[in-house]
């Protein structure tokens, strides 16, 4: 058992890992919707799929030219689109991402455009043109957004780098196998200055800085541990974990930001946390939730961390930060991963940025650590229902990360 000190209380921390390392299985599935069709909770060809900072889920179908929106536990909510060109109508819908303003951006192949909504459907703008200029599209796939509202388009052989608004910055890519060169640039991510494009026709994944500076790659052909098949979607959690859907080996892969490689789930089949050609992967920053576009199973399936397996590996130099009831009603516990001993501190804040309860300042040990906060602040009175914040200090840096309290 750890213990640390925090506001004058003892606040007890389980020793839930000796180390954050652990051989078990990233994640444990916990649920899945969807079946063939063209309905509500159908699907013909579920390819993408984005989860929002409130935990809604939104999934692109390639075929029935829609996207579809979701509770975090599935429960349908609202679908947009329709086969078309006018604004507002998706054809072929691909990636799909959303930004912390709630807005939704959807790759469509086959207008060879970026379309911008609201998290209510509401059509926003439009930008591209087929072409191989500056802010065209040659089959557009993929899109990420990062931490600055920058938003990343793939396409065959190229990233393409845009504001928030449509506005063309930078790009990057040529066609081949090199340092750089893609063949079917297909899913992306951006996170803490990382952006990762899974390199489908190379079966690899590369990074590169948000202007597009190379900095490697991993992966290869096979269906070794880090070996791809045909790989497709990809996505981060709160720690800069890579996840990408191993598409012709039917599993998602998880990998450290370096490309370390650190576990996997799935396998073909129909079962719960089996896959059919699984395409888009996406994870929900607060609680680490995972969901899975399992396309050829017509459903989307979606999975929770494994303690064991969410709050780093040390061997990685990573400094991790987790809230694992987000949101919140009556108590929480946040997780926090220290690659080495030292000084730290643990504190929560509301939204504007108000001290409201420390949970931990002192010498810890490297490892794993659990605090437990029964929404009080430091003078004991509950919290009313919002957002606040968590917020780690270290020698090795700092992390934050955003969790709900609800009535």
């Amino acid at each position: 058992m750890k213990w640390f000190h925090g506001s004058g209380t003892l606040v007890a921390a389980a020793s839930i890992l000796a180390t954050c390392a652990s051989a078990a299985p990233p994640v444990t599935y916990v649920g899945q919707w969807g079946s063939a069709g063209s309905g509500s909770s159908q699907f013909n060809s579920p390819n993408g799929v984005a989860v929002d900072g409130a935990g809604f889920v939104y999934v692109t179908d390639f075929l029935n030219n829609v996207v579809q929106k979701f509770s975090p536990s599935g429960a349908f909510v609202r679908l947009w689109g329709g086969g078309g060109t006018q604004p507002g109508q998706l054809n072929a819908p691909y990636g799909i991402a959303v930004d912390s303003a709630f807005h939704v951006y959807v790759v469509e192949y086959g207008n060879s455009r970026v379309s911008e909504f609201d998290s209510a459907g509401t059509y926003l703008r439009k930008w591209g043109s087929a072409g191989v200029g500056n802010g065209q599209f040659t089959s557009p796939t993929g899109v990420a957004v990062d931490d600055s509202g920058n938003v990343y388009v793939t396409e065959s052989a190229r990233v393409q780098k845009f504001t928030s608004a449509g506005g063309f910055l930078t790009k990057w890519g040529s066609q081949g196998s090199g340092a750089g060169q893609f063949s079917s640039a297909n899913g992306v991510a951006a996170f803490d200055g990382h952006v990762y494009v899974v390199d489908t026709g190379n079966s690899r994944v590369q990074a590169f800085t948000t202007m597009g500076a190379f900095t490697g790659a991993w992966g290869g052909p096979g269906s070794g541990n880090g070996q791809f098949s045909q790989p497709a979607g990809a996505a981060t959690d709160q720690y800069g974990h890579l996840f990408v859907a191993d598409t012709d080996n039917d599993r998602v892969q998880k990998f450290a930001a370096n490309g370390t490689y650190l576990g996997q789930w799935g396998g073909a089949g129909t079962g719960a946390g089996q896959f059919s050609f699984p395409f888009g992967v996406a994870v929900h920053a607060g609680d680490g939730e995972t969901y899975v576009a399992d396309t050829f199973n017509y459903r989307t399936q979606y999975f929770t961390p494994n303690e064991a397996a969410a709050a780093g590996d040390p061997g990685e130099g990573l400094l991790a930060l987790r809230c694992l009831h987000n949101p919140a009603r009556s108590a929480t516990q946040i997780s926090f991963c220290l690659p080495q001993a030292g000084t730290a501190r643990l504190t929560l804040h509301d939204a504007s940025g108000r001290l409201v309860r420390e949970l931990a300042s002192g010498w810890l040990a490297a490892g794993a650590h659990l605090a437990a906060w029964d929404l009080r602040d430091s003078a004991g009175r509950a919290v009313g229902a919002g957002a606040y914040f968590a917020r780690l200090l270290t020698a090795q840096g700092a992390r934050s990360v955003k969790l709900t309290v609800v009535p």
